[in-house]
């Protein structure tokens, strides 16, 4: 009986191993498919395994079971049911003596906190699985730990302490040969080079770890690389590839069921699609990366930078209530898992939001300059351009501070892998010229920005451009002036001359500035005929009364009738409603009628009829109007000319031809131009030209640069063809060009030098503004000095002045090869 049962128990023993054995070559295959990366593959196998009860609760091989299952369900992007059975493992297997395994299972439990955004946890998990791979000498282990314990610092933004790790991480690799993991760590460097906006750099460490993971058949970590490098695209302007990039990744993802890595192919979709303007297509992916983030992850990065986005493109939309909610879930995971990046543009979006909808001006000052100084600190210059432009675009912040934003992003912009973002910072600056009325600044600035758009085929950006140039060159058919509401100075006086003609002018005019005659003013244009009118206007009798201009050149010959005697509703087409012409609207006051050589023929005999009459009859009216008004007319033709050749009225040219004056032209009042630069630059100092970068630099707001001599030389032998609108824009230029600058410099001259010959241009017909040769003698000054300085570029922007940011951009722009360094 007792052999019976010892031969019993010898039967379940032998059936026992070899169950085990049977297991554990089964465990074997299912470790093996994960290797290879068929996680669907083995997780299947783990779930028949799980059906059949073919581990014994609590036994080795259960712990394995788990193990196996948690890394598959991670891999596929189920991260909780991942932890739940990771968790399993490690209670099953921690009184075991496989420390091997229990740092393996403590690795999953650290990379599965970090997925899901508790990085607290998840470091505390990786800090002790790297004690244990250091005690049992596992080189490979301490690698992959470390390339983990990166990617938390990544995730909180601490992008110095990433790099170290992942610096520790190669190293481990180069010992033991590990072609995988490295190549998984050179992806990884490449994203932090992304952040940190070394584009170049990135984009060559994203190129070798896509080449490596395709060569190893590591699908997963090719599909990141796709993905890194399609967003580094779309941060390039390179859209097409990134769309290239993007599909490739998508391709990857659908074969493999990459959950999470879905979710991130749909935040960067829907950034390309932002970029190319199409803002439903954007909403519609980040929405899906939302979705997908709440099932997998919702305390991660995929969730905070999902509603970060989407907060963007409703904020672009104007949906500004849906925006701030976004914001607030945005911040809260941000906040949570300690990812100050999308933290700090979280504020930015809330300044933009706040500014527009109608908030407190101290609640959108401190948005914004919260969320710029957190990136000033982390240093990333890609969003900081980003919130300084959006700051220039505030209307909370004044003229002076605007300039003072759009001076740091262009500053950055320059140091950026991509010329799009100085010409996005360009265009700020002529949007705020523009609309400070500073449209010869506004053009240059245009100028620059518009063949960067043209090469890069930016076409929403040449759109805006183009409209832009439109509110320059659209002359405003009318203002209004009386010398109540105008901060100008226009008495006599005030007009800066010591020309003997333009004196003996002045002189005249201020003897008839009360009379009621007809004044015409002739002259080249920019010789300050509109500046005179408004003189002879604000020292007159009339002048608590309009001053109303009516430009002549700016009304379509068909509306010109219209435009200046009024209409009656439903007069005609159009007419949709009473309209006052700007006869009747100069009632009492002065009527300007500038440029008066482009009143048609028709018009010109119902004109002279008025002026002589002091009557109007609106268009569609049967009775006449009695006004009074002055007339000042001025023109910058040769009106008896005109008159000879049929194509002015000779009576109306009689008429006006009362008191005539020709102002002269800046070429025939050289004297005056010291005085009018002297002029020039103490008003637009004073007036916030200079005064934010004069207060950055340590100077008074109120202190005058001075100006190199040469400058004035070069002036004076100009001939000015623009007279002195143009001097007074090319004073403002080097006002811009030396912000924050003691003296202005003769290189601080606009790029326009080599029309300059003698001091004379080539012929009156090329562009007027000053002076084309700047690029050469930019290059030249550029080159001296980085040979006087052996190449060192710090000694030679100290030598010329100027931040090394701004002479790498030079540099690069120029085209310049720094001579090498001698031993």
């Amino acid at each position: 009986m007792r052999g019976e049962e010892t031969q019993d128990k010898r039967k379940m023993l032998k059936n026992s191993k070899v169950h085990i054995s049977g297991l554990n070559a089964k465990l074997g295959v299912v470790e093996s498919l994960l290797s290879k990366g068929s996680f669907k593959q083995a997780l299947a196998e783990i779930r028949e395994l799980e059906n059949l009860r073919a581990a014994e609760d609590f036994s080795a091989e259960a712990g394995e079971l788990a193990y196996l299952g948690a890394r598959a369900l991670r891999k596929l992007g189920k991260l909780k049911e991942a932890l739940a059975k990771a968790r399993k493992a490690y209670e099953i297997l921690r009184k075991t003596e496989k420390h091997a395994r229990l740092a393996q299972i403590q690795h999953v439990m650290g990379i599965i906190h970090a997925q899901l955004g508790e990085f607290k946890e998840a470091e505390i998990q990786l800090t002790d699985t790297a004690s244990i791979y250091r005690r049992i000498k596992d080189e490979k282990g301490l690698a992959d730990v470390y390339n983990d314990l990166a990617r938390i610092a990544f995730f909180r933004s601490d992008y110095g302490r990433a790099t170290e790790y992942i610096n520790d991480a190669l190293d481990f690799c180069r010992r033991t040969k590990d072609r995988q993991l490295a190549a998984r760590l050179h992806g990884n460097l490449g994203t932090i080079m992304m952040l940190q906006d070394r584009w170049a750099e990135a984009e060559k460490s994203l190129l070798a770890s896509l080449e490596a993971n395709q060569a190893l058949k590591e699908s997963i970590n090719a599909c990141r690389s796709l993905l890194s490098l399609g967003n580094l695209s779309i941060s390039a302007r390179r859209l097409e590839e990134a769309r290239k990039y993007l599909g490739r990744a998508l391709d990857l993802i659908t074969e493999n069921s990459f959950l999470r890595e879905l979710a991130i192919y749909h935040e960067y979709a829907g950034s390309l699609e932002l970029a190319r303007g199409n803002s439903k297509g954007a909403r519609d992916h980040f929405c899906e990366a939302i979705k997908i983030g709440e099932q997998t992850a919702p305390k991660s990065a995929i969730m905070s930078q999902a509603y970060r986005l989407l907060a963007d493109q409703q904020a672009e939309e104007g949906d500004y209530q849906e925006a701030l909610a976004s914001c607030e879930k945005s911040l809260q995971v941000s906040r949570d898992i300690g990812e100050k990046i999308e933290e700090a543009v979280v504020y930015r979006i809330l300044g933009r939001v706040y500014g527009q909808d109608g908030g407190q001006a101290a609640e959108v000052r401190e948005k914004f300059e919260r969320g710029a100084q957190m990136m000033e600190e982390m240093g990333v210059k890609y969003e900081l351009t980003k919130t300084y432009l959006d700051m220039s675009r505030c209307d909370v912040f004044d003229f002076r501070e605007k300039m003072k934003f759009l001076g740091k992003a262009e500053d950055l912009a320059s140091q950026l892998d991509s010329p799009y973002y100085l010409a996005k910072v360009h265009l700020g600056f002529a949007e705020l010229f523009i609309r400070n009325e500073k449209p010869a600044a506004a053009r240059d600035f245009l100028s620059r920005a518009r063949g960067v758009l043209e090469q890069l085929e930016e076409n929403d950006d040449l759109k805006a451009l183009s409209a832009l140039e439109k509110k320059i060159e659209a002359p405003r058919p009318a203002s209004q002036l009386t010398c109540r509401d105008s901060s100008e100075g226009l008495s006599f006086d005030h007009i800066i001359t010591r020309d003997r003609t333009t004196l003996d002018i002045l002189k005249n005019v201020e003897q008839i500035k009360d009379l009621d005659v007809t004044i015409l003013l002739e002259g080249d244009t920019g010789t300050g005929k509109d500046l005179l009118a408004k003189a002879i206007h604000c020292n007159s009798n009339r002048r608590d009364k309009r001053f109303v201009v009516a430009n002549c050149a700016a009304f379509p010959e068909s509306l010109f009738e219209s435009e200046l005697f009024g209409h009656k509703k439903g007069a005609f087409t159009g007419a949709v409603a009473d309209k006052k012409g700007l006869l009747h609207e100069a009632d009492g006051g002065t009527l300007y009628l500038d440029e008066i050589a482009e009143v048609p023929l028709p018009t010109q005999v119902k004109l002279l009829r008025a002026i002589e009459e002091k009557e109007i009859m609106r268009i569609g009216v049967l009775k006449p109007r009695k006004v009074d008004f002055r007339v000042i007319a001025a023109t910058n033709r040769n009106l008896d000319q005109m008159v000879q050749e049929g194509k002015f009225r000779n009576d109306l040219f009689y008429r006006l031809d009362v008191m005539r004056f020709r102002l002269p032209p800046l070429r025939e009042r050289s004297q005056d131009i010291a005085l009018l630069v002297e002029h020039f630059l103490r008003k637009y100092s004073l007036n916030g030209m200079r005064a934010d970068s004069a207060a950055d630099e340590g100077l008074s707001p109120s202190e005058i640069p001075s100006l190199d001599p040469r400058i004035l030389e070069l002036f004076s032998v100009y001939d000015w063809p623009g007279n002195v609108r143009q001097l007074e824009n090319e004073v403002k230029k080097l006002l811009i060009a030396s912000r924050g600058e003691k003296m202005i410099r003769f290189d601080h001259l606009d790029n326009n030098l080599e029309k300059f010959k003698n001091g004379k241009t080539d012929s009156p017909s090329e562009p007027s503004s000053l002076p084309e040769q700047q690029e050469e003698y930019e290059r030249e000054q550029i080159e001296r000095a980085l040979a006087e300085t052996n190449g060192i570029k710090t000694q030679a922007a100290r030598l010329l002045g100027i931040d090394e940011a701004r002479l790498r951009y030079k540099i690069k722009k120029h085209g310049i090869n720094i001579p090498r360094q001698e031993a």
